[in-house]
């Protein structure tokens, strides 16, 4: 695929095929099923939230995967695993209260970037590196909050007549790039 660089893990390249198809979701419902799109920028949310959650989830794997103490404290605990259940069904409910559209949004996010987590952090052992570790989780926090900002300027955009095929087309392209610039950079670590 021209669109993806080939210097990328077999990981990275099909996790980027999976943020096109779940970003296609809410593309086709605007287009195709009529969805409004105040409800889709509520389903963006669901997905800044699940970038936080995961960023977390990324510091927290790699902190119980070293084995020396550092990090002891932000390693994951069935307690702290627990607590992120608890956040990810908030946002499945307040989806689910939100609208239909925001509800499948949030659950098709939440299965690509657990589909990235697994792929990239698990299988992969990209976050094994202490640096990279508290880097990537920070930035995939940072992204979160970014996400969010996106969503408010979105809704200000459609506000003023900005076509919301254009917005999504353009996040599209962003989370793509962001993507594929993230895990170009990353190479496995062999050992902590």
């Amino acid at each position: 695929m021209q669109w993806i660089p080939s210097g990328l893990s077999d990981e990275a390249k099909t996790s980027a095929l999976v943020l096109v198809a779940a970003n296609l979701l809410p593309l086709y419902g605007l287009l195709f099923l009529n969805w409004n799109p105040r409800h889709i920028f509520a389903g963006y949310v669901a997905e800044g939230l699940f970038i936080f959650l995961y960023g977390y989830l990324k510091i927290g794997y790699a902190a119980s995967r070293l084995k020396d103490g550092r990090m002891k404290d932000l390693r994951l605990s069935p307690t702290k695993f627990f607590y992120w259940l608890c956040w990810v069904g908030f946002v499945f409910a307040l989806m689910w209260s939100s609208s239909q559209e925001a509800f499948y949004m949030a659950v098709t996010f939440f299965a690509s970037h657990g589909l990235s987590f697994f792929l990239n952090v698990v299988r992969q052992s990209e976050y094994l590196e202490l640096s990279k570790t508290l880097g990537y989780g920070i930035i995939d926090i940072i992204t979160a909050l970014q996400r969010l900002f996106a969503v408010g300027l979105a809704i200000l955009g459609l506000i003023a007549g900005v076509p919301p095929v254009l917005m999504l087309s353009l996040k599209v392209a962003v989370d793509l790039y962001h993507h594929l610039l993230i895990h170009s950079r990353k190479q496995p670590s062999k050992a902590v």
